[in-house]
């Protein structure tokens, strides 16, 4: 009984960091970078960004269970360490970018900045494919070159510059998975139909 009140407090505590996290970014992205340069670790980001990450992807799990007799669940592993590995695949892409410009940084630091921004994630709760990864990849775009001011000690204009590429990756590939979720669902339902009025 102890070992599980002790897990239910250390999960209470992990999703109020989490919240308290959310409150710092929204509120005040430039100072919350400024306080996360001096941090180190992957673990934080890393949670942060899984946080932004099931937080949709448990919405659409819960609002799909009743339709799909809850294989809806089964989904939600697979695509949300997708999402994460894009985390990592993005911070690469973001380190390349700005190893171009400076070099006095690590992979580390830059890992921090794409996780943290990582927040725009959660707007995929907007219930409109293709206009949500829009949204997903602006409020990215916007709080990543916080991150890389802030955090690599980017100029401005640095930041905004290496800051496009993810973004527009980030767009691109979240739309083409739209592209093609729906497409399997109209096949889905063609076929249902064809098999029901046969």
């Amino acid at each position: 009984m102890n070992e599980a009140t002790g897990k239910r407090r250390k999960l209470k505590e992990i999703v109020k960091r989490f919240i308290s996290q959310v409150k710092r970014v929204l509120s005040n992205p430039r100072d919350f970078f400024k306080e996360e340069a001096a941090q180190q670790g992957y673990l934080d980001p890393t949670l942060f960004a899984s946080g932004c990450i099931l937080v949709p992807k448990a919405a659409y799990a819960l609002l799909w269970a009743p339709f799909t007799l809850g294989f809806s669940f089964l989904w939600m592993l697979p695509s949300a360490l997708y999402a994460l590995a894009s985390v990592y695949a993005l911070a690469a892409l973001t380190y390349g970018a700005a190893r171009m410009v400076r070099e006095d940084f690590t992979f580390e630091a830059v890992f921090r900045c794409v996780a943290y921004s990582w927040l725009g994630y959660v707007l995929l709760l907007v219930p409109i494919p293709i206009v949500n990864h829009f949204f997903i990849a602006c409020a990215f775009y916007f709080l990543l070159q916080f991150a890389l001011q802030e955090i690599v000690k980017l100029s401005r204009q640095q930041a905004l510059s290496i800051a496009a590429a993810p973004a527009i990756v980030l767009f691109i590939v979240g739309a083409i998975t739209s592209i093609c979720a729906i497409g399997l669902v109209i096949m889905g339902a063609y076929k249902i139909g064809a098999w029901l009025f046969m």
